[in-house]
C-alpha cells in the first residue's frame, strides 16, 4: 500500500508479471538507498556526539528502520478477484487499482491518437474487428502479443488489419448493461487473452508462496 502524491492510500494489482516485479525491485532500491543515506546521516551524529556508530542489525533497525520491500514478493491473483476490489473505489480507507505496464499505455496512446495520457487505474485492450478465435473475439493486454497471434493465423500475404484499442472498464460496464437489458451477441463472444507468460508466472508465484494465501484483505504494508 502505498501513499501518492494526492494523500490517497492505494494498492495495485499488475497485469503483468514483468511490471509487478519491476515495480517491485524499484521500490525496494528506492527504500534501501534512503535508509543507508539515513544510516550515514545518524552515524555522523552519533560520531559528534562521541557515541558509538551503529553496527548491529538491531541497532540499525531500531535508529534508522527497516526497509518494508526487502522481503516482499509478487502473488498471483485471479482478475476478476482484482476488478471486484478496483470497482468498490474505497474499501476499508483504501483504493484498489490495476495497473498496466507502461509499454501497453504507451502502445494503447499511440494507437488512439486522440487521447495524451491514460488515467491511473485505466486498462488497455487490444483487439481487431470482426476477428474471431475458435467462435470467440479476443482481447489482448498486450498489442504485441495481438499481432504475434495473428501473424501466427492469417495467410501468406494477408493485410493485417487496424489495431485498435478500448478500456477494460469501460468494456466491463458494456457487458453489466447488456446482462440487464437486451442480450448482445458480439459482447457474449468476448474473451480476455492474459499476456503469454502468466499462466506460468502465476504457478511459480504459487509454488514460491507455497500454503500462505496470495491476498489478505485489511493486511497491509503501507509506505509513505
Amino acid at each position: 500500500m502505498v501513499v501518492g502524491e494526492d494523500a490517497k492510500l492505494s494498492a495495485y494489482f499488475f497485469t503483468s508479471f514483468t511490471e509487478a516485479d519491476r515495480i517491485l525491485k524499484l521500490a525496494n532500491q528506492s527504500v534501501s538507498a534512503s535508509l543507508t543515506e539515513l544510516k550515514k546521516e545518524v552515524n555522523e551524529k552519533r560520531k559528534l556526539k562521541g557515541e558509538k556508530p551503529l553496527t548491529t542489525r538491531a541497532e540499525v533497525e531500531d535508529e534508522v528502520g527497516i526497509n518494508p520491500w526487502s522481503e516482499a514478493r509478487v502473488s498471483s491473483v485471479p482478475l476478476d478477484f482484482a476488478v471486484a476490489l478496483a470497482s468498490k473505489g474505497k474499501l476499508k480507507g483504501a483504493y484498489f487499482r490495476i495497473a498496466p505496464s507502461e509499454e501497453d499505455v504507451q502502445d494503447a496512446l499511440e494507437v488512439d491518437t486522440s487521447v495524451d495520457d491514460l488515467a491511473e487505474g485505466k486498462v488497455p485492450l487490444f483487439y481487431l474487428d470482426d476477428w474471431e478465435v475458435d467462435g470467440k473475439n479476443p482481447l489482448y493486454f498486450q498489442k504485441a502479443q495481438l499481432i504475434k497471434e495473428w501473424k501466427k493465423r492469417s495467410f501468406k500475404g494477408e493485410v493485417m488489419p487496424i489495431v485498435k484499442v478500448t478500456e477494460l472498464f469501460v468494456l466491463l460496464a458494456s457487458m453489466v448493461e447488456s446482462t440487464a437489458g437486451e442480450e448482445d451477441d458480439d459482447l457474449e463472444k468476448l474473451v480476455f487473452v492474459a499476456p503469454g507468460d502468466s499462466v506460468a508466472k502465476a504457478k511459480a508465484c504459487a509454488k514460491k508462496g507455497g500454503s500462505e494465501i496470495p491476498f489478505k484483505l485489511g493486511e497491509r504494508i503501507v509506505v509513505l
